[in-house]
C-alpha cells in the first residue's frame, strides 16, 4: 500500500515535469512572455481582492474586540510583513521602531508624523480598523 502510495506520488511529479518540459519547448518565448505577465497581473488582481477583503473585516473591529485576530494584508511584493500584529492589542504594545517598519513595509507615508502614536494610527487606517490611538 504504501510502495503504491510513493509510485504514484512519483508518478504524479514524472508526469507533471514532462508536461511542463513539453509545453516549455512547445510554446514559443513571446507566448511564454505574455503568460508570465498575465500571472503576475492575477497574482495582483488577487493580491489587492485579499487586501480589500481583509480591510472590510478588519472595519467591523471595534474597542471591544481588541483581542480578535486582525485579517492580514500582503505588501506589495506580495508578502505579509514580518511585523504584522496579529490583534489590535499586539498593535498597540508594539514600540516606535517596530511602529516605523510596519508603515515601511506596506508603502504607507509617514513623512507628517514619526512618533510611534502617528505610525500606528496610518496603519491603523490603512489596514482598515475604525480606530484611533489617541
Amino acid at each position: 500500500n504504501q510502495v503504491n502510495k510513493e509510485i504514484e506520488g512519483n508518478m504524479d511529479m514524472i508526469v507533471k515535469e514532462e508536461v511542463q518540459a513539453y509545453l516549455h519547448s512547445s510554446i514559443s518565448s513571446q507566448l511564454q512572455q505574455e503568460l508570465r505577465e498575465r500571472k503576475k497581473e492575477l497574482d495582483e488582481v488577487h493580491r489587492d481582492l485579499h487586501n480589500s477583503e481583509s480591510k472590510r473585516l478588519n472595519s467591523l473591529l471595534n474597542e471591544r474586540s481588541i483581542n480578535e485576530p486582525l485579517h492580514t494584508l500582503y505588501c506589495s511584493d506580495g508578502k505579509i510583513s514580518k511585523h504584522f500584529p496579529k490583534t489590535v492589542h499586539e498593535l498597540t504594545s508594539f514600540d516606535a521602531d517596530i511602529c516605523k517598519a510596519l508603515v515601511a513595509d506596506y508603502g504607507i507615508d509617514s513623512s507628517e508624523s514619526t512618533t510611534k502614536r502617528g505610525n500606528m494610527n496610518r496603519f491603523m487606517v490603512f489596514c482598515g480598523l475604525q480606530l484611533s490611538m489617541l
